[in-house]
């Protein structure tokens, strides 16, 4: 357990829940995919997610996730928490035909299509903490800014 109270996940458990993952949002899926990305940002009370699946050769189509999927994603970003550096912001999660997949992590950058407020970037902070260092330097600037306010 972690100092605050959440589970730390290690590699094995990781593993696990990304399979998890992929085995939800495979079994909403017709037969013939392609390619399938899952792309995910969030903060502690704030969620967008983005599913393409890839049929063939035409061009991707958009979906949703099984609800179950943003709850697994949760556990995963709370489980990954690392002292001093935080949570991740975003995830990028690709499968392949053969079952493969690859999940990639953005600690620093965001890409919300709606930007949440000042106060939920500061509320992510307080449920992960991170070292000044390793607070990205936009979210750095504006609580700077709005501190002056």
């Amino acid at each position: 357990m972690a100092e605050s109270g959440r589970t730390s996940l290690g590699p094995i458990e990781q593993e696990w829940i990304l399979q998890q993952i992929g085995g939800e949002i495979l079994a909403v899926l017709g037969d013939g995919w392609r390619e399938v990305k899952y792309t995910v940002n969030l903060i502690e009370s704030y969620l967008e997610e983005d599913l393409e699946v890839v049929y063939g050769d035409r061009e991707a189509e958009k979906g949703r996730a099984p609800l179950v999927v943003m709850q697994s994603v949760r556990k995963l970003r709370s489980g990954m928490y690392q002292e001093s550096r935080g949570a991740w912001h975003g995830m990028r999660y690709t499968i392949s035909p053969s079952g493969d997949y690859r999940a990639e992590y953005s600690y620093d950058e965001v890409d919300f299509d709606f930007s949440p407020s000042l106060e939920a970037f500061v509320q992510d902070l307080e449920s992960f903490p991170r070292e000044s260092e390793f607070i990205p330097g936009w979210l750095q600037l504006e609580i700077e800014q709005a501190g002056k306010g």
